[in-house]
């Protein structure tokens, strides 16, 4: 017995240290550029040891959705070979690569001891991992902004547009920056004051960098995160509470809960004021004054605007389900996960405009993997959701653990105008604690 305990501490010991690994590394993955496959062909071997590691010790093999996800892979790769040829080229791909990451993070939370503290741990890594590059990311951008001879760095840092730009682009600089919201989050509820501080300073540094890149979508998802837990915190008081007053109770709970969405995602505008009068501050201090009226272009982007992101998102999501139902082929395995093809035939009359992705996770699935693909990965999804529903809902567990669930559901809000969290490119920043947070879940359910 004593054997059996040591063995898994040491277990979890060795998951935490490669976990830390992976999250490090991932952190600056972007600003080393996005082409770069290196990176991927690193840590795909960690992943792949991990998840190895929770099928066999585990025994995981006997359990449905470990069979869903061996037959998506025999899918994909299926879908691969009928489209660009049989090749080894599919196993040391981005897409291959990524999953194994992803893949390794959900089993081996499975079987780990205390999965809570491998969690609490991640939180922490993860945290300082993505503050760093925060801070890289926005010290890059005043540089830029600060410069005579401004450059354009999407990857390290620049202003673009009026947005901060990271990682690629605004909108990834955003998922990766509620990403970091989400976690520290956690982070904060799970430790005790003494370092409550450390996750605190990361999320105001993810809030602040969020706000400057007017990723919407990443606003939304952080406050319905907000709107959600205390819905359901300030809910589990109303059982001490007299049974006339709990209908009036409750729809001022839920009134309250609406309006800490609003207050929170109005608080996302707050960060490009600030930084317009930082920033504005320094130029005058170091004498470029010339630098002000670019400083003063930093864009607000309100909600309830409207620019055409939607719009043109709407006719994107047209154009890849007329691609995606071209021949049958496509339409039951996709264009493979490999795939470069994109979406065209977005605006009428303008054939040189293209989209890389459809701007919707699930329409992407659709598009790569096809029909089959998309099903079989959907059944996962909804298994997660069923079990995630019923932690948050019906089972005694602890605030932090329910809000997990929670933060899983937001990823998949965000999904919905993004290709969160199953894309292999810069989006995975969200898909590492999406993947640990459902194999929490089905670690929970398999054991009531």
């Amino acid at each position: 017995m004593i054997t059996a305990i040591r063995k898994g501490e040491l277990l979890q010991r060795v998951v935490v240290a490669l976990i830390g690994v992976i999250v490090l590394i991932y952190s600056f993955e972007g600003i080393w550029g996005t082409r770069d496959l290196r990176p991927y062909l690193y840590m795909a071997p960690i992943g792949a040891l991990l998840m190895i590691v929770g099928i066999v010790y585990g025994r995981l093999y006997q359990y449905f959705d470990t069979c869903l996800i061996t037959l998506f892979f025999v899918l994909s790769w299926i879908s691969t070979i009928f489209s660009l040829g049989l090749s080894a080229d599919f196993f040391t791909s981005r897409f291959f690569c990524t999953f194994m990451i992803f893949l390794g993070m959900y089993f081996i939370i499975q079987i780990v001891p205390d999965p809570i503290k491998v969690f609490t741990y991640f939180s922490g890594i993860y945290t300082a991992g993505m503050s760093l590059m925060c801070l890289y990311v926005l010290a890059h951008a005043s540089r830029f902004l600060l410069s005579e001879d401004p450059w354009v760095d999407m990857a390290k840092g620049c202003i673009k547009n009026g947005r901060l730009c990271g990682l690629n682009n605004a909108n990834s600089m955003g998922i990766a920056s509620a990403s970091l919201i989400i976690v520290a989050v956690f982070g904060v509820l799970s430790f005790g004051k003494k370092y409550k501080w450390f996750f605190v300073i990361g999320l105001l540094l993810g809030w602040f960098c969020l706000g400057l890149t007017g990723c919407r979508t990443a606003a939304i998802g952080v406050s319905f995160v907000a709107c959600i837990f205390t819905l359901i915190a300030l809910y589990r008081k109303l059982d001490l509470i007299n049974t006339g007053l709990k209908v009036v109770k409750t729809v001022a709970v839920f009134i309250f809960s609406i309006a800490v969405f609003v207050i929170v995602l109005r608080s996302f505008l707050l960060p490009t004021y600030i930084y317009r009068i930082v920033m504005t501050g320094i130029a005058m201090i170091m004498g470029r004054n010339w630098a002000i009226p670019a400083i003063s272009d930093l864009v607000v982007r309100k909600i309830g605007e409207d620019d055409g992101t939607l719009s043109d998102r709407t006719l994107i999501w047209a154009s890849c389900i007329r691609q995606c139902t071209k021949t049958l082929r496509r339409f039951l395995l996709g264009i493979s996960p490999l795939s470069r093809e994109n979406i065209i035939n977005i605006y009428e009359g303008r054939h040189d405009i293209k989209a890389p992705h459809s701007h919707n996770t699930y329409l992407e699935l659709f598009r790569k993997h096809g029909l089959l693909g998309f099903i079989t990965w959907m059944i996962l999804v909804i298994d997660w959701c069923v079990v995630g529903v019923k932690t948050l809902f019906f089972q005694k567990e602890n605030m932090s653990v329910k809000y997990l669930c929670i933060g899983a559901a937001a990823i998949l809000l965000m999904g919905m105008a993004e290709p969160v969290p199953f894309s292999t490119s810069l989006w995975c920043y969200s898909g590492i604690p999406f993947f640990m947070i459902c194999g929490y879940c089905i670690r929970m359910r398999r054991r009531t």
